[in-house]
């Protein structure tokens, strides 16, 4: 099981985020409170849909280490898959 996982202080921008995914992609994700955080939740199936809208071409912008991380969580589960 895996996350994508969107972090905010702002609850108007979580919210306005995870609507704006939905009209796009018609996924809907789980907004949860924690300490006075959002957090806007993708799980599983959710992320597998998300994941290649965010990294549709080899050179996007992002944070080397999280993209490394999603690497082997995709590598993982693709293996799961094909037993």
């Amino acid at each position: 099981m895996f996350y994508v996982v969107f972090v905010s202080m702002s609850k108007k921008h979580i919210f306005w985020l995870r609507q704006k995914i939905k009209d796009l992609i018609n996924i809907k994700g789980h907004i949860v409170r924690t300490n006075g955080f959002y957090r806007l939740k993708y799980a599983k199936n959710e992320s597998k849909i998300l994941i290649p809208k965010m990294f549709y071409r080899r050179n996007v912008p992002c944070l080397r280490r999280k993209y490394k991380k999603l690497e082997k969580i995709l590598y993982i589960d693709n293996k799961e898959t094909k037993k």
